[in-house]
């Protein structure tokens, strides 16, 4: 496999998720959740499957730029506003390196961005397609003391995109510290979806555009509409392994207390919604092809049975079932509550990107099982031939476009 920019085949080097420069301005030791082994720790995280020209020549001189915007301006808890000077196209470009880096090393989807390795690396024109916002992490007031943002992080942002009639191919959003920037990559990058994705992020983040080739953009903390600790507090709602109900969390032997939500909060969990999910095709090599979801967090209720994927007598789900529609470039996979539809198991409104060829070997999979579609938890997709549930697919749309 060669160096994951350039495909090229020079000695692979450890290359940081957070720039060392970030990780020595720290004003404490940092931990790191990874998606990928659903836990904390507290080691540099770094990927080790970049080349040495990328890492250390290429990357390396956009980590040395943004160091200086971070001496002069990310640094710093902001409390009101403050205009920061940059260069645009080196700026985006760090920003999406972290977060192409991240999604390698915590278990995201990092097929998403490849796409943009060439950008990255400064060897072709940034697409009109790839929009930049930027926003406040305000401070918070809880328990009697301001809560300043002193973390790294790079985190997705779901968007609802059946809602807003557009679609992404990915909307993820990097912090440091009192600065956030939000970055997405529209699939039809018209005016009128740049409006609608702007209106949203606007609306519910107080985020901002960035425009193009912009010199400076003013951080306004007076407009935000995010803080500190309600971030920490949406965290644990969409992904509850983050923040255990006990705050304590299992670091290299030693236990630590998460001090990012209020001393009290009482952790809500919510069905599943738009979970890291991915949707296959399994061919069981009896003639026989199996459209499925694979689904990081299950909810209880959806594990019915553990039965082998081959299995010729696989019983039908009576607590759930399934709609599926097509868009332009993905998935959308809905499993319904017969006892509560308005409150879905699972809902993707951001989907799952699919080639034309891969949606219709899973359409056809779905027909031939009799409108069928089997769910499994994470170890499937280590080989474990377990599966938890089958449910009917009641719909199956395509939008006309495709």
């Amino acid at each position: 496999m060669g160096c994951v920019y350039c495909d090229g085949a020079g000695k692979r080097t450890r290359e940081h998720v957070f720039p060392g420069f970030l990780l020595k301005a720290a004003e404490r030791p940092g931990v790191f959740y990874s998606n990928a082994a659903k836990g904390y720790f507290d080691a540099d995280a770094v990927v080790k499957d970049t080349c040495n020209t990328c890492n250390n020549i290429i990357l390396s001189a956009l980590d040395a730029y943004v160091s200086g915007l971070h001496k002069k301006y990310l640094a710093r808890t902001l409390v009101t506003s403050r205009t920061m000077r940059f260069d645009f196209e080196r700026l985006l470009r760090w920003v999406l390196k972290v977060i192409y880096n991240a999604q390698r090393a915590f278990g995201g989807s990092p097929r998403n961005l490849t796409h943009l390795r060439q950008y990255m690396l400064g060897r072709s024109a940034r697409p009109s397609s790839v929009i930049l916002w930027g926003v406040v992490m305000k401070r918070s007031w809880v328990n009697g003391r301001w809560m300043n943002p002193l973390d790294y992080r790079s985190s997705d942002l779901r968007i609802p995109e059946i809602e807003l009639g557009l679609e992404v191919n990915f909307c993820h959003m990097l912090v440091i510290n009192s600065f956030c920037f939000i970055v997405a990559d529209l699939v039809d990058a018209d005016d009128t979806n740049r409006v609608k994705l702007s209106t949203y992020l606007a609306h519910q983040l107080g985020a901002r555009e960035v425009p193009p080739g912009a010199e400076t953009f003013e951080f306004d903390a007076g407009i935000s509409k995010m803080d500190h600790v309600s971030h920490n507090m949406q965290q644990a709602r969409q992904n509850p392994a983050t923040f255990p109900d006990s705050r304590e969390i299992n670091v290299g032997g030693k236990r630590l207390m998460l001090t990012g939500l209020p001393q009290h909060y009482a952790i809500q969990r919510q069905r599943v919604r738009d979970s890291k999910h991915y949707l296959m095709t399994v061919d069981t090599q009896d003639g026989r092809h199996h459209a499925g979801i694979v689904m990081t967090m299950l909810p209880p209720p959806l594990k019915e049975f553990a039965m082998d994927v081959r299995s010729d007598a696989i019983p039908r789900s009576k607590r759930c079932y399934a709609s599926v529609r097509r868009g332009q470039v993905k998935t959308y996979v809905t499993l319904f509550d017969p006892q509560e539809p308005g409150v879905p198991h699972l809902s993707t409104p951001t989907g799952t990107a699919q080639s034309d060829a891969n949606w219709r070997m899973f359409r056809d999979a779905i027909i031939a099982n009799g409108s069928r579609l089997f769910i499994a938890e994470s170890a499937f997709l280590k080989g474990d031939a377990t599966i938890c549930n089958a449910v009917e697919v009641i719909a199956m749309l395509e939008d006309s476009a495709t």
